[in-house]
């Protein structure tokens, strides 16, 4: 049997063609409210959800193998009208992802369970009643998301041990902008504005904390607030007009307890905060094991603090 020569091309280009497409997004499917993702799925358009009690999630991810990627018009909006919604996405397992895209009105935009080392990046999310992201796992990456009016509560809220907070940008939160109940977390490189309802940008509750290269400004209350037993280092942070609420007791850069000891503050720029720029309630002489050294300011409590 012969075939003809131009037969035979047209059928090697349709077969490199098919084997071209279905190598690029073998993954690719219909994403529907209350799917678990356990593989590559690309989400490219509005999807509304109406968040139940027995749905309570408009999407989960389980990783390792949970993939979603929101491109173009991908977005998830919530209906809350039930009132008993968790959040936008879930994400649970091992080393699960979620990129791109937006999620609007969700009561916390995503929720990091499971065994933790998942990555969140590129998300913006708006309008969240309670938070932005939730974090209760370990060893996760959030980077470069925007987190947009949290209603009642924080931008990112990290329950976890080691987890990194880089390059974000958090406006309006409608408690702290970020809050560190986790230990050995970094948080490095966020834009952390206008926390509101007597709130503080980043507020460290848990020991072993890295804060660093962040930049703080116009929060209600403290700028960078240390509540914590021991050895945090606030470093190279740009510090400015915190203290909106007009209190006396709040500062740009504060150790706000009487117990905290062995955090190093160093090297930071903090001016024009109300009441202080730099302020130790731990160590009123300056005798101390907390170091206070190179940081750039007008106003301390105490006068000593350098």
């Amino acid at each position: 049997m012969k075939f003809k020569h131009s037969t035979l091309i047209d059928t090697c280009k349709t077969s490199s063609i098919l084997a071209a497409v279905f190598s690029i997004s073998p993954f690719v499917f219909a994403v529907e409210c209350g799917d678990v993702i356990n593989s590559t799925t690309v989400l490219s358009e509005p999807l509304t959800c109406e968040l139940t009690q027995d749905s309570p999630y408009a999407l989960t991810v389980f990783g390792p193998n949970g993939n979603l990627q929101m491109v173009g018009d991908g977005e998830i909006i919530c209906d809350t009208a039930s009132q008993h919604g968790i959040a936008g996405i879930l994400v649970n397992g091992f080393s699960g992802l979620v990129s791109g895209g937006t999620i609007t009105n969700c009561p916390d935009g995503l929720n990091l369970e499971g065994d933790g080392f998942h990555i969140i990046e590129g998300i913006k999310i708006l309008s969240s009643p309670r938070e932005g992201i939730v974090i209760d796992s370990d060893s996760n990456t959030i980077v470069r998301n925007h987190i947009i009016d949290t209603g009642n509560d924080d931008g990112i809220d990290i329950r976890g041990d080691k987890n990194k907070i880089l390059q974000n940008y958090i406006e309006s939160a409608g408690d702290q902008g970020i809050t560190i109940n986790g230990e050995f977390t970094l948080v490095n490189l966020n834009h952390i504005v206008g926390s509101i309802d007597g709130a503080s940008g980043i507020q460290v509750n848990a020991d072993h904390t890295t804060v660093s290269q962040n930049f703080v400004t116009n929060n209600y209350s403290n700028g960078i607030e240390i509540t914590s037993e021991s050895n945090n280092i606030v470093s190279q942070n740009f510090v400015t007009k915190n203290g909106t609420s007009g209190s006396s007791d709040v500062a740009g850069i504060n150790i706000s307890v009487f117990n905290s000891t062995n955090n190093q503050i160093s090297g930071n720029t903090s001016l024009d905060n109300n009441a202080f720029d730099l302020q130790d309630l731990s160590d009123t002489n300056c005798t101390g094991s907390n170091l206070w050294t190179g940081n750039i300011f007008k106003t301390s409590n105490p006068d000593c603090l350098d």
